[in-house]
């Protein structure tokens, strides 16, 4: 969420978010996304959702790759619902 405009955060927008999410996604899928919740997964794809966006990451097209590679595995991915309870 960006406090300050009071809207979520957009990818593009804000160099350390596009990193943090990149980080979390390559984490993610790194563990097979294992415990992912449904709430999440929205979250992460909804982030990401259009490619034009001058995301900080596409500056290293090695990790963009591993991005959108590790994005088409999570739209694929079957979330944990109530796991954590």
């Amino acid at each position: 969420m960006n406090l300050d405009l009071g809207r979520p955060t957009r990818a593009g927008e804000y160099r350390l978010a596009d990193e943090a999410y990149s980080d979390l996604v390559t984490k993610l899928y790194k563990h097979e996304f294992n415990n992912v919740t449904p709430e999440l997964r929205k979250n992460i794809l909804a982030f990401f959702s259009d490619r034009n966006s001058p995301i900080a990451t596409k500056k290293d097209s090695g990790a963009w790759r591993k991005i959108m590679f590790a994005l088409d595995r999570l739209k694929t991915t079957r979330t944990q619902i109530g796991k954590w309870l």
